[in-house]
């Protein structure tokens, strides 16, 4: 830390992110006897942001992944193969290749000595590779017996072929890591609402643990940028990110730059975890659409969501993970998702409920 500091040299400060776990994993009962943490706080710089939220690699130390939980299935997993049968044969010094007269080649009546620990073996090594990573918290027999199991299932309940399932064994090894890849995030998810949502972990919002917008620093990719005929005047830069002169979200963008609640307000930047704000989910990072200072020292944070997403449960997390910021603020955080209409009130109302 001292190094950065002398690097970096006398400017605006330091934008730090902390895994809440860390201490935990280290054997220190709180984070702020983590000689990291005790750094962090001593170092002389201008402005030290210090971000702590529960990580999602945090999840995966507490959460056991149990990939015979539940019953043996992959579903929307089919083989469908067609072949046509071609000769090669000389015509005078030429070789050609022709499409056979026979039709269609059989190829169910192929046979192959491969069997189903062969396969079993080749499918775990395929998905422990690191060009894949997709069983990289998984022991090797448990895989074994989960890869194992999944041709079992194939074979005797879905009565495909090994012969089948050894020619295609290249889409089999992707479904299985995209089965793999769901059990991980239903497990995660079951987590996250214990840990998280539910109380498990103790979490607090603080304004020492807080985010920092640098007014230097917002790289809105320039296909992005808002290039509409009405100008902003509330937006905190003079560049607004990925929205459009148009439509649903420009009309909330609209209400939050014409309340008189507001003071600034900033696009999100969207999967930019260094200059754009985001809160943790069981799927991963979530980046809310809107960011609000108000003129009474509060901090909204808003999600504009099409009224048909409401009921899906990522959506339904990301507004709980909301109020639970909020909820933890002490009155200082307002956290809102905003929809066309709600019960009758447009965005500007319900603005208006929230804030005023």
């Amino acid at each position: 830390l001292e190094q950065v500091l002398h690097a970096k040299g006398n400017g605006p400060g330091l934008v730090l992110h902390y895994d809440i776990m860390r201490a935990h994993t280290r054997g220190y009962d709180d984070y702020a006897k983590d000689p990291a943490m005790q750094a962090v706080t001593s170092a002389k710089a201008a402005l030290t942001v210090l971000t702590i939220l529960p990580s999602r690699e945090a999840l995966f130390e507490q959460v056991e992944l149990n990939l015979l939980a539940q019953a043996i299935s992959l579903p929307g997993f089919h083989i469908v193969e067609q072949a046509a049968k071609w000769e090669v044969y000389l015509d005078g010094q030429r070789l050609r290749v022709g499409r056979a007269e026979d039709g269609q080649l059989p190829l169910a009546d192929l046979r192959s000595t491969i069997t189903e620990d062969d396969l079993a073996r080749w499918l775990c090594s395929e998905l422990q590779h690191p060009s894949r990573n997709a069983a990289r918290d998984i022991t090797p027999s448990h895989l074994r017996a989960f890869v194992l199991a999944s041709i079992r299932h194939l074979v005797h309940s879905q009565r495909i072929p090994l012969e089948q399932l050894v020619r295609q064994q290249y889409p089999l090894v992707q479904r299985l890591a995209q089965r793999v890849a769901e059990l991980r995030d239903q497990a995660l998810g079951r987590g996250f609402a214990q840990l998280v949502l539910g109380g498990g972990w103790a979490l607090e919002t603080s304004a020492a643990h807080s985010f920092h917008f640098d007014p230097a620093n917002y790289p809105a990719p320039a296909n992005g940028r808002y290039n509409g005929k009405f100008s902003f005047k509330k937006h905190f830069y003079p560049v607004i990110a990925k929205l459009k002169a148009e439509g649903e979200e420009f009309q909330c963008a609209l209400a939050l730059d014409q309340h008189k609640a507001i003071k600034h307000w900033v696009r999100n930047l969207d999967s930019d975890p260094v200059a754009g704000y985001w809160m943790p989910t069981s799927l991963g990072r979530f980046y809310p659409d809107f960011i609000a200072s108000l003129h009474d020292g509060r901090l909204l944070v808003a999600e504009y969501k099409g009224e048909h997403l409401l009921g899906v449960p990522k959506e339904i997390e990301k507004s709980q993970v909301g109020r639970l910021w909020e909820q933890g603020s002490g009155g200082r955080c307002v956290f809102a998702t905003l929809i066309r209409q709600d019960a009758g009130r447009n965005v500007a109302a319900q603005l208006d409920a929230l804030l005023i």
